[in-house]
């Protein structure tokens, strides 16, 4: 078996190799030769910084098997860490169900531990396959379809002060959307921002998108939107909503309301946790999950445990539980380590001897989910990944209260 790592997948031909792949697992396929070519500086644009590997099994002329990872940053509990974004994991038909995957991935986790990126995300094709790997499911953004004339009554509000900016979404105005988004993550647990090339693929996967930003009578910017408009008299797909507080939603909201005599339907995709039949009357939603396993709210993995001092926990008393890790594909994080709450925030460290007799067994999945969703500590033992005693679980639901990550940013 024959691996290849591209830092950059540039040249026409590696893109080749890449697509030829991606179009028989994402595409409508074959093809035609036309539609092949115009093809390839999507993949430029796509995969230009990023890191590639490409898979050749034995006794075939190219490549069977692709994946790649993007860098990007996120928000773990108030600390920023560099996170490795899977993207891209394809294999031909021919050599699927060899472990081929499960290969790349394993590079992947040495690349992000070599590279300083202690955690990852990805957006599956099947959640239960990369569970095994150590991921784990993020709560799902909700979609909301309502009729605009339900925000009229907020067009006669005279309390909502402040103004409501729109442009395209374009070069241009890069740096003013990052500034926002930036800003939101600081403040939001689970929230990603891509970094390098990635960023200016923005523009390409947004090219027909407005996006608009609200300010307070101080001129601060306090909520943003990115949405697209399908003509007179049809729908506002509303891809984005952030606010920082309750006159940047509302702004917003009313900015929707002035829409009711050009669109019939706002569609509107809010983050976990979020209820706008909860903001309006009569506004009669109809509300979807993920349409995909590919548009839920994506899954995450700690990469390197120790990694994880730093973030914030839900004390600022002294609390501490000890557990043994357990991960298959990580070797670097087995063993037994003292998670301490310290100031309000976590110290991560391997246990002596003596502490070792405390422990508990804790799956990567299970540290992972508690770390990120918040999951209550008595669920592990159901789920396969643990088994705290009772004493240690009161600790933990203390240390990692329940929480809603919100990935906003696909890849």
């Amino acid at each position: 078996m024959e691996v290849r790592v591209i830092e950059r997948a540039t040249s026409n031909e590696a893109l080749q190799l890449v697509f030829d792949i991606h179009e028989n697992a994402f595409r409508d396929s074959p093809l035609t030769k036309d539609a092949r070519a115009s093809n390839i500086d999507h993949k430029r644009k796509e995969f230009g910084e990023a890191v590639t590997i490409l898979m050749r099994v034995e006794g075939k002329k190219n490549p069977t098997s692709t994946s790649c990872i993007f860098t990007m940053k996120q928000n773990v509990r108030g600390k920023i860490l560099l996170m490795g974004g899977l993207a891209g994991v394809a294999t031909l038909p021919e050599a699927r169900r060899k472990g081929n995957v499960k290969q790349i991935i394993g590079y992947f986790f040495n690349w992000m531990k070599e590279n300083d990126h202690p955690v990852s995300g990805l957006y599956p094709f099947k959640e239960s396959f990369y569970e095994k790997m150590g991921y784990v499911v993020l709560p799902s953004p909700k979609s909301y379809f309502f009729n605009p004339k339900a925000l009229s009554p907020l067009l006669e509000r005279k309390n909502i002060f402040g103004e409501v900016i729109r442009k395209e979404l374009n070069e241009e105005n890069l740096d003013e959307y990052f500034s926002f988004v930036e800003e939101y993550q600081k403040v939001h647990h689970g929230f990603v921002v891509p970094q390098g090339y990635k960023r200016n693929r923005i523009t390409w996967l947004m090219e027909r998108y407005w996006f608009a930003i609200a300010y307070d009578e101080k001129g601060k910017p306090v909520g943003m939107v990115v949405y697209l408009m399908y003509g007179l008299f049809k729908p506002m797909k509303v891809k984005n909503f952030l606010y920082f507080n309750s006159v940047g939603k509302f702004l917003l909201l009313r900015y929707f309301a002035l829409h009711i005599d050009q669109v019939t339907e706002i569609q509107l995709q809010l983050a976990p946790g979020e209820r706008i039949e909860t903001w309006i009357s009569d506004s009669n939603c109809k509300v979807e999950d993920a349409l995909s396993p590919s548009h839920t709210g994506g899954m995450t993995r700690v990469i390197v445990v120790e990694k994880l001092s730093g973030i914030k926990v839900g004390t600022k008393e002294e609390k501490h539980f000890t557990a043994t890790i357990e991960d298959s594909m990580c070797s670097w994080n087995n063993g037994t380590f003292v998670f301490k709450a310290k100031d309000g925030l976590l110290e991560v460290s391997r246990a002596s001897e003596s502490e070792k007799s405390k422990a508990f067994t804790l799956t990567i999945e299970g540290l992972t989910s508690i770390i990120y969703n918040g999951s209550k500590p008595g669920d592990l033992e159901f789920r396969g990944w643990g088994n705290p005693p009772l004493s240690d679980q009161v600790i933990m639901e203390e240390m990692f209260p329940d929480a809603l990550p919100f990935l906003y940013e696909h890849f």
